[in-house]
C-alpha cells in the first residue's frame, strides 16, 4: 500500500488562480477541500497563499495557460508574473522536501482525463479544456502524454474554427467570449445549441487529424452545461466526419472545472513516485 499524498493543485488562468487540496492514494484521487479563488501577483505570493490556506501538504502542482518547457513557464500572456524559473522559485518559497510540478493547462486537463482509464479501449485520447480560453492535449494509443517536437505543449488558440462569429480564432470562438456573444443575440438554449455545434466542428477537425477513440471536454463551461452542449456537439461531429473516420466517444470530464487542479496534483504525485508522464 502506497501512502496517500496531499497535494495543492492550482489552475492559473485568465481570471486568476483556482486552488484546492487533492488527496491521491491507492483508492484514486479526491478533492479534499473547497475551491479557493486567488489573485496573486507573484510566484512567491502564490506559494504563501498555499501555505496560509492549506497548512501542511506534500507538494504543489501548478497548471497554467501558456508555454511550459521542463517545468518553467516561458510565456504566459494572462499572468506574465509566473514566467521564469518557476519550479526553482516555488521550491524556494515552499517548505523543505515539498514536491513541485509546473505544466501547461492543456496537459494538466489531459492527465486528469486519462486518470484511471483503460488504455485498451480509451486511447488515443484528445482533451479540450473549455473556459476563458481553450486548451488541448493528446495521448498515444498506449495512454501516454504526447507532446510536439518542441517538447513544450500544444497551442491551438490561434487556429480558426468553422464559424461566423466575430473572432473565429479558437481561443475566443470556443471559449467564454464566444458563448457570451451568442447569449447576447439569442435565448440561452439557442446559444448553447449553437455553441455546442461549434465545439462539435472543432472536435471534428481534430478527430480527422488524430483519429482518437475518446474526446474529453473539461473546464467550467462543459461542467456547467453538460448534455446541453454534448448533444449538439455529438450531432455536429457525426454530420461532419467522413465515413472512413471512426466516430470517437465524446465525454464530459469527471473533474469538471477542477480538471486543471486535479491534473496538476496528479503530475506531482507521479513525479514523487517516479512515474514518467
Amino acid at each position: 500500500m502506497v501512502e496517500s499524498l496531499k497535494i495543492v493543485g492550482i489552475d492559473l488562468g485568465g481570471h486568476g488562480a483556482a486552488a484546492a487540496l487533492v488527496e491521491i492514494g491507492d483508492n484514486g484521487a479526491k478533492v479534499r477541500s473547497e475551491r479557493f479563488d486567488w489573485q496573486p501577483s507573484s510566484t512567491v505570493e502564490l506559494a504563501q497563499l498555499a501555505i496560509k490556506t492549506f497548512g501542511h501538504f506534500d507538494g504543489l502542482g501548478l497548471s497554467t495557460a501558456g508555454y511550459v518547457k521542463y517545468g518553467n513557464v516561458t510565456l504566459c500572456r494572462a499572468q506574465p508574473w509566473v514566467q521564469g524559473n518557476t519550479v526553482a522559485e516555488l521550491l524556494k518559497a515552499l517548505p523543505q522536501r515539498s514536491k513541485v510540478a509546473v505544466l501547461n493547462d492543456g496537459e494538466a486537463h489531459t492527465i486528469a482525463a486519462i486518470f484511471g482509464k483503460d488504455p485498451r479501449d480509451s486511447h488515443p485520447l484528445l482533451s479540450f479544456g473549455i473556459g476563458t480560453s481553450v486548451s488541448f492535449g493528446r495521448t498515444s494509443d498506449q495512454g501516454e502524454i504526447e507532446r510536439p517536437l518542441s517538447m513544450r505543449n500544444w497551442d491551438i488558440g490561434s487556429m480558426r474554427v468553422r464559424s461566423r462569429c466575430s473572432h473565429p480564432e479558437i481561443w475566443w470562438a470556443c471559449g467564454s467570449n464566444g458563448l457570451a456573444e451568442l447569449e447576447s443575440s439569442m435565448s440561452p438554449d439557442q446559444a448553447l445549441q449553437h455553441f455546442g455545434a461549434r465545439l462539435g466542428a472543432l472536435v471534428a477537425d481534430f478527430t480527422i487529424l488524430f483519429q482518437p477513440r475518446t474526446v474529453v471536454l473539461s473546464g467550467g463551461i462543459p461542467d456547467r452545461h453538460g448534455n446541453k452542449l454534448l448533444d449538439p456537439a455529438n450531432a455536429e461531429l457525426s454530420k461532419i466526419l467522413p465515413d472512413h473516420v471512426q466516430m470517437p466517444r465524446l465525454e464530459k470530464s469527471l473533474w469538471g472545472r477542477n480538471a486543471g487542479i486535479v491534473g496538476g496534483a496528479l503530475a506531482v504525485a507521479a513525479a514523487a513516485r517516479g512515474i514518467p508522464n
